[in-house]
């Protein structure tokens, strides 16, 4: 079982009946999925402002870089 937010490294080589290749270059992989959605954003008006609030997710075994807030017009 793959444990998220772990790198695994890999290397092949081949085999025949005169012996073995070199290992090929090592491919490192992150176990990872894209994050869950976060939860329904919280709002609260302060002065002339609107304060928009909401938990991270998990963030499927990677760092979330960023987050987009997207104004939505009725």
């Amino acid at each position: 079982m793959l444990v998220p937010g772990v790198t695994y490294r890999f290397q092949v080589y081949a085999r025949n009946s005169v012996g073995e290749s070199l290992n090929s270059t090592t491919l490192a992989v992150v176990a990872a999925r894209a994050p869950d959605a976060p939860l329904t954003p919280t709002t609260q008006q302060v002065n002339q402002t609107v304060v928009v609030e909401w938990r991270a997710p998990y963030n499927g075994g990677s760092q979330i870089l960023s987050y987009q807030v997207n104004l939505m017009n009725r």
